[in-house]
């Protein structure tokens, strides 16, 4: 692992996917328009409002949408459409109405943009609005909608790709606004996509410290210290990287990743013991079931950089016969995108499923998972209530809500075949890499032997006097046999002793310098 993969931390917080919406009903043509004729061209729905008719408002709406010679206004009909449906309690199909009015008007989208934003926010659902705003981000909102409206259009660029164009979005955010500590957060994420881990860290922890002071939940301050020591790690800063990853609480759901990743940075800050002991962890019975590849190919590198070649060289085969396996099961496995968000609802109500379970586990309790579920039972929610609404406005309504509905399917359940794709890509490429690791054990062990033919010692260091070391108990510890018993409350708490059995000669080259 040259680098520890840096998630995006905004996923685990549950945003709303950004996929590609359906084509709108509508787009952008004919003349323009004064404000005398568009306000001409509102009459109706402006007189049926005043009355406090808001059918007959809606259907003056659908009046001015059928009218191809309004098409200037259509925008803004949406938008209007749009806070129909929000005071029907149809949020789902409000943030669709709006989100095709943005798109198509953003001019005099200002209208409306700010309850669409606060609309996405309140149901953790972009749908349409993410798509408008990521492509124009220059409609005009003031105050909290700002960042809301920052935050939203970054997500939709990052999806996307576009970092650079996502980053300077964020610069727009204010400070003293709400969701600014979101804002942050996904500006470090995107400059350490980028390679800027140094830079990375300053949004990074003020997200972290700015969480905190806003009481954010449990979930979103662990996602914060995770990419603050990720960041860390990147930058080569493995003490710190370390203090960061510990500081993730035994009962969070990211307390096993962090573990794995932390195990990394001691293994670069060249503390094999610390690694041994972080990846202990991952080995107890209480994750045998869990996917963690690279912990048992760490495991064996350990072993291996500290000269026990027999030790590593069973890790590597009993890598092998572990994982050979899953590697051709992973081939074998071509779910639709459907399928597999099934699969991943059926695996978190512990029913059966297609997928095997290592594959759905990192979405049994992740926060975006569980919002795109939220997305789909309001959706079945607004479609039973559609009978408040009838005529054109009911049938439009119905097409906004499954357009979104199935948009979020389809991006969640592409996200579960990604990662199929990409285990069975990283697992292909560990394998490969146990076998040239073999070569170079074999000529270290080699060298080894050749030195103890020249001299008639094989030099295994100060095996007896390291031993000797070994059985005094430090102040605080207690040492005794190992019995074959694992403790849930022993986890995080492993502490390895052992010693490098490389001769002297092998673990210092010939500047003087480890190997």
């Amino acid at each position: 692992m040259g680098a520890v993969s840096l998630l995006l931390g905004w996923l685990a917080l549950g945003a709303a996917a950004q996929a590609p919406a359906d084509a709108p009903l509508d787009v952008p043509a004919g003349p323009s328009m004064s404000d005398d004729q568009r306000a001409s061209a509102f009459t109706g729905w402006a007189t049926a409002m005043a009355s406090g008719n808001r059918e007959s408002a809606a259907q003056a709406l659908i009046a001015i949408l059928d009218d191809p010679s309004l098409q200037p206004v259509h925008g803004e009909a949406w938008g209007h459409l749009g806070e129909y449906y929000a005071q029907l309690g149809l949020k789902l199909a409000a943030v669709g109405a709006m989100g095709r009015g943005m798109a198509l008007d953003p001019v005099h989208a200002d209208k409306f943009a700010a309850q669409a934003l606060q609309l996405v926010d309140e149901i953790d659902e972009s749908g349409l609005v993410g798509e408008a705003v990521g492509k124009n981000v220059g409609i005009r909102v003031d105050g909290e909608a700002r960042n809301l409206l920052a935050v939203t259009a970054a997500r939709y660029q990052v999806d996307h790709d576009s970092f650079g164009p996502a980053q300077a979005i964020l610069m727009m955010a204010d400070r003293n606004g709400k969701e600014f500590d979101t804002a942050e957060m996904l500006r470090g994420v995107i400059l350490s996509q980028q390679g800027q881990y140094g830079d990375a860290l300053v949004p990074l922890q003020t997200a972290l410290a700015m969480g905190i002071q806003n009481e954010r939940d449990e979930k979103w301050v662990d996602t914060a210290k995770l990419n603050v020591a990720r960041a860390y790690y990147a930058a080569g800063n493995y003490g710190q990287a370390i203090a960061s990853y510990a500081s993730i609480s035994r009962d969070s759901d990211y307390w096993l990743d962090a573990q794995f990743e932390r195990a990394w940075a001691h293994f670069r800050g060249n503390d094999t013991n610390g690694a041994l002991a972080m990846l202990y962890n991952h080995q107890s019975p209480f994750f045998e079931d869990f996917y963690y590849p690279e912990a048992d190919l760490l495991r064996a590198y350990s072993l291996f950089v500290m000269c026990k070649f027999t030790d590593a060289s069973a890790e590597m085969d009993r890598f092998q016969q572990k994982y050979e396996p899953v590697l051709k099961e992973l081939g074998g496995l071509s779910p639709a995108p459907e399928a597999a968000f099934d699969d991943v609802i059926a695996f978190r109500r512990d029913k059966p499923t297609q997928l095997p379970g290592y594959v759905l586990r990192p979405f049994r309790h992740e926060q975006r998972f569980t919002d795109a579920i939220a997305t789909v039972e309001r959706a079945a929610d607004e479609l039973k209530d559609l009978k408040k609404v009838d005529g054109k406005p009911g049938e439009l309504a119905r097409e906004l809500i499954e357009t979104q509905r199935d948009a979020r399917i389809r991006a969640e359940g592409q996200r579960v075949i990604d990662r199929i794709d990409r285990a069975e890509r990283d697992l292909g490429s560990m394998l490969e890499g146990i076998e040239i690791t073999r070569l170079d054990l074999l000529a270290l062990e080699t060298q080894m032997y050749e030195r103890a033919a020249a001299t008639g010692v094989l030099d295994y260091g100060n095996h007896i006097g390291k031993m000797k070391e070994l059985r005094r108990t430090k102040r605080g510890f207690r040492v005794w046999p190992w019995q074959g018993e694992y403790w849930a409350d022993e986890l995080g708490w492993y502490v390895f002793n052992a010693r490098p059995d490389c001769p002297e000669s092998m673990a210092r080259g010939e500047d003087g310098s480890s190997r």
